[in-house]
């Protein structure tokens, strides 16, 4: 299909309007109305010809709060014909530099980025470009300032703490086999923007992401309910502490906390300590008294819905070990027999940088010393061996982590509960978190703002199907459309 054919099969443009989950104008509450011309980045390979084309429209709404000329762009990615080969997209030549492996990378903004201005024909025409195949790509916005205003990053992309005073934001694109794209919001969440795209397992239009105002989105996290901000287990405070803010008081960002680092966690160490250490033991009681409670026997699904395989869990007499099985009257082992409660004593990990051991921070191995716990259940891999294996890795012990996270791991029927997003981040109810029962505000949000309460805000939070991404194949023909800033 021709650019302005998909643009015009969408409502995309000045006097018209597309659809959003059927009844939602593109762009959603606050996006200014009509849309200006849309600005587009579309992908081909030179090598592959023209069946490969990934076409991304780029639209901003009206009265948006940045220039043409203060929003910039960077494709970075693998070689689909060598995954160990990192390098980035030029996208008006359609090309792929290879500029070697990915630990090697740094980015060079005068040669590896666009400003969108640069982008735009004479006339203000969408301009075609093209994007060879890309293996795990992630295409960058910056906003205001350029990407050489940010510290120097690599192939993880830009530091997202206070260091960084930049607003920019991301989402992953993979344009070889099987292509699809992803907008994920595990380690922060910044700019209001939604992607569209022809489903291949459907063959119609998806739209997912955010359709809001950003200020609405701050809002809401400052709204957060704080009922006792000296609690230690289960604080909500933790989800007011991490925005960050430029120079100018603009907030940029808001991290979710296990993306934190130390410095991120306030403007003094006794603050810091303070709040990683609520972040470090947010379930414990609620792991303790409700999920590892003696005695109790459940069962659930592993992460994958697709083949429906039960497990059944039965805790100990002493509420400190989770045996794991594969039948309903608890005879055959799992391969991974059990798991450790995953809590510890207040104040361990001892990460204080004056008197403890700060290497502690964001530990995951209990060869090393005590585990952050919260750290690990938020979905960063633990270690090979100890109590921090199979966490992220074996498909039962995700799922009874992500459950922890949802707030409906205590619920024994785990094949219904625990699948029913309608039961996620409710706490002790109606949307009321306890030290007992918290609610994970960050996650909470997301998924409120999210099309179809769909987003990435966990490293895992694509077991059972509450993710966003979507596999687009043989219908390349993407749309982002930005929300009012």
């Amino acid at each position: 299909m021709r650019l302005g054919a998909l643009a015009a099969s969408v409502g995309v443009g000045v006097a018209t309007t597309a659809l959003v989950g059927g009844n939602t104008r593109l762009g959603g509450s606050g996006s200014g109305g009509n849309t200006r011309l849309p600005v587009s980045i579309k992908g081909a390979s030179s090598d592959t010809g023209t069946a490969s084309m990934t076409t991304v429209l780029l639209v901003f709404p009206d009265h948006f709060s940045f220039r043409h000329d203060e929003i910039f762009v960077a494709v970075l990615g693998r070689a689909p014909w060598a995954p160990d080969v990192f390098g980035y997209v030029d996208p008006v030549r359609g090309t792929f530099h290879p500029t070697g492996n990915a630990a090697d990378f740094r980015l060079d903004s005068a040669t590896m980025t666009f400003s969108v201005s640069a982008l735009r024909r004479d006339g203000g025409q969408p301009l075609t470009l093209t994007i060879p195949p890309l293996v795990s790509g992630r295409v960058y916005f910056a906003f205001g300032h350029g990407f050489d205003a940010m510290p120097p990053f690599g192939a993880s992309g830009p530091s997202n703490g206070v260091d960084n005073p930049v607003l920019y934001d991301k989402f992953e694109l993979h344009t070889a086999d099987h292509p699809n794209f992803h907008l994920t919001n595990d380690d922060f969440w910044s700019v209001p923007f939604t992607i569209s795209a022809i489903d291949a397992n459907t063959g119609t239009r998806r739209v997912v992401g955010y359709p809001h105002r950003r200020a609405d989105m701050i809002a809401a996290f400052d709204s957060i309910p704080v009922p006792n901000a000296a609690e230690p287990f289960g604080n909500p405070s933790i989800f007011k502490a991490l925005q960050v803010s430029a120079s100018d008081g603009r907030i940029t960002r808001i991290l979710s906390p296990k993306q934190a680092r130390f410095a991120d966690w306030g403007g003094d160490d006794a603050t810091r300590l303070a709040m990683a250490q609520r972040f470090t033991h947010f379930w414990d009681r609620y792991v303790n008294e409700l999920c590892w409670r003696p005695n109790r026997r459940f069962s659930f699904y592993g992460r994958d819905l697709a083949d429906k395989r039960v497990f059944y869990g039965r805790v100990a007499p002493d509420g400190m070990t989770l045996s794991l099985f594969t039948d309903a009257a608890y005879t055959v082992p799992y391969r991974v027999p059990t798991l450790p409660r995953p809590s510890a004593r207040w104040g361990q990990p001892d990460y204080s940088p004056v008197g403890g051991d700060p290497s502690l921070f964001h530990n995951t191995d209990s060869s090393i010393g005590p585990i952050d716990w919260g750290f690990l259940l938020a979905g960063n891999a633990g270690a090979q061996a100890g109590e921090g294996a199979y966490w992220a890795s074996d498909p039962a012990a995700v799922a009874i982590a992500m459950s922890i996270c949802r707030g409906v791991m205590h619920l024994d029927d785990g094949c219904v509960s625990w699948i029913d997003p309608a039961q996620f981040y409710n706490g002790a109810g109606h949307g009321v978190g306890t030290p007992r029962l918290p609610i994970f505000w960050y996650a909470k949000l997301l998924h409120a703002f999210g099309i179809d309460a769909r987003a990435y805000a966990f490293s895992y939070d694509d077991v059972y199907g509450a993710d966003p991404a979507v596999y687009f194949g043989g219908c390349p023909e993407l749309i982002v459309q930005f929300g009012q800033m």
